[in-house]
């Protein structure tokens, strides 16, 4: 399997984790913080979900989106890039359908990160 289709799944399953890991009720702030605080290991599984599929849809993003895609486009050529860069797009639209919020701070997270680790 090619490693950037398995940052697509990993990708995929870290959103999912973080959505369900971490759910965000429309109730008062203050009974958000003490139910996290009173089970402590619901939000570091869910903090550690997030940083790792932060730090591998930022590279995704990074490798696959911006650098990888430009270069398909310029040869006007069709190929499996192209078609992970589709995948990763209908991934994060799944996720939106799941849980919205969770998924925006999910995809401004990885994209800032991706944005400020490009060496050009």
């Amino acid at each position: 399997m090619n490693r950037h289709a398995f940052y697509c799944i990993i990708s995929f399953f870290c959103g999912l984790l973080f959505i369900e890991w971490f759910p965000i009720p429309i109730i008062n702030i203050t009974e958000l913080v003490f139910s996290y605080i009173l089970n402590p290991l619901n939000f570091f599984a869910a903090s550690l979900v997030i940083i790792v599929g932060v730090l591998i849809t930022a590279e995704m993003i990074r490798e696959e989106m911006i650098l990888k895609a430009i270069d398909s486009i310029k040869n006007r050529e069709c190929n499996f890039n192209v078609l992970i860069c589709i995948i990763f797009v209908i991934n994060f639209i799944t996720l939106i359908n799941i849980g919205f919020w969770q998924t925006v701070v999910f995809f401004c997270f990885s994209i800032i990160y991706g944005i400020i680790s490009i060496d050009f």
